[in-house]
């Protein structure tokens, strides 16, 4: 299994662990390292994984491992949040779950317009063909990128290299 093909394994793994959780989360970041790297530095958190995360290493060594961040910094926006993530040299990548709301082209035109940000809110949070979407990326040290979203109440999920490419520079620069 090639590097990236582990990368969409293990963010539709997130995913789906995410999903188990329901909606109206906040902001989610993992660390992702390789599981054999994990394995071996530390005996007490190799315990810790699923003996079947241990069996998919054995056989891909580009197997990851993803490990929730708690304490986040404060910040107010994805692009800030983003700013103050650094990551030590054995993390080999990041991923980041967010949600939003999605509304067709015409109605963002619409509420741009609007001069309050209170109306602008309300017509994009009542509008009845706003569409909430769970948004997942990661990307790794090499340059591999790949991205998950799902729709509120459907279980058909969207991948794809670069679904959201300005989330996925976003987790690059994290690494600089």
């Amino acid at each position: 299994m090639s590097r990236q093909e582990s990368l969409a394994r293990t963010l539709v793994e997130i995913e789906g662990h995410v999903d188990q959780l329901g909606w109206d989360r906040p902001v989610l970041v993992f660390a992702l390292a390789r599981t054999l790297a994990v394995r071996d530095a530390d005996p007490q958190v190799a315990r810790l994984l699923p003996p079947e995360a241990l069996q998919e290493a054995q056989a891909n060594p580009e197997a990851l491992t993803a490990v929730l961040q708690e304490d986040l910094p404060e910040a107010s926006t994805l692009e800030e949040l983003l700013g103050a993530l650094a990551w030590p040299e054995h993390v080999e990548g990041a991923a980041i779950c967010t949600e939003s709301t999605v509304v067709p082209a015409a109605v963002e035109q619409e509420a741009l317009a609007l001069a309050d940000e209170q109306e602008r809110a309300e017509l994009l949070r009542t509008h009845p063909e706003r569409q909430d979407v769970r948004i997942l990326a990661a990307a790794l040290r090499s340059g591999d990128s790949w991205c998950v979203m799902r729709s509120r109440g459907q279980e058909e999920l969207l991948q794809g290299e670069s679904l959201v490419p300005q989330l996925v520079t976003g987790l690059h620069s994290t690494f600089a």
